[in-house]
């Protein structure tokens, strides 16, 4: 009879640690969506210039990870013209030229204690444009192939290229404390210097 009672109480515990167990993965996994839902709000905020890069957490670690979903995105988005190794290759240097020269333009503005927020904000703002790239880009493409009307796939493009720039500037004037304009030439010679490297190593292709 103990022993049965005995048994009937460690089955108790058993089943009632496991339920504990579970309750607190839901809360985890609850709070972390919460959190994500956070971020990406904060991201989309900051494409709508509505908050700047001032407003994200300062932390490394979530730098990390979103320069980590960025060169994720970024290969995928790029396998609409080039290989995956291509792909990989291309998004690692970009990021690579995109942490340098924002570091550096930081640094001799005397404001390294921004760079953390600023390229995270940058980043995150170009995930969120990706995603939208992405399909317009494969929709040009098939254009392009079955001989399909481009105009429309093409403003669109153009609309998301010129929106990109103005975040950017959003970004650069906040964390350079610049006006908006001088922000606008700084990101253009971002973006040509940029792209002269990219295309050294990584011809367009035709």
């Amino acid at each position: 009879m103990p022993l049965t009672i005995m048994s009937s109480i460690i089955r108790l515990f058993s089943k009632t640690n496991k339920y504990v167990i579970i309750y607190f993965c839901l809360i985890a996994v609850e709070k972390n969506m919460h959190s994500f839902h956070i971020i990406i709000r904060a991201f989309f905020n900051i494409c709508l210039l509505k908050i700047g890069p001032q407003d994200l957490p300062k932390s490394n670690v979530f730098m990390m990870l979103t320069l980590i979903a960025y060169i994720i995105i970024n290969t995928i988005s790029e396998l609409l013209s080039y290989h995956i190794a291509q792909s990989f290759l291309l998004a690692l240097i970009h990021v690579g030229i995109l942490v340098f020269l924002i570091s550096s333009l930081l640094y001799i503005n005397q404001y390294p204690q921004r760079i953390t927020q600023t390229i995270t904000a940058l980043v995150g703002a170009d995930i969120l444009l990706n995603l939208l790239a992405l399909p317009i880009g494969f929709w040009l493409i098939q254009a392009e192939q079955y001989g399909f009307d481009m105009g429309l796939p093409s403003i669109l493009l153009l609309f998301l290229s010129a929106w990109t720039v103005t975040i950017y500037a959003h970004i650069l004037s906040n964390a350079l404390d610049v006006h908006f304009f001088v922000a606008i030439i700084i990101v253009f010679i971002y973006v040509m210097v940029t792209f002269s490297i990219l295309t050294r190593f990584f011809p367009i292709p035709t």
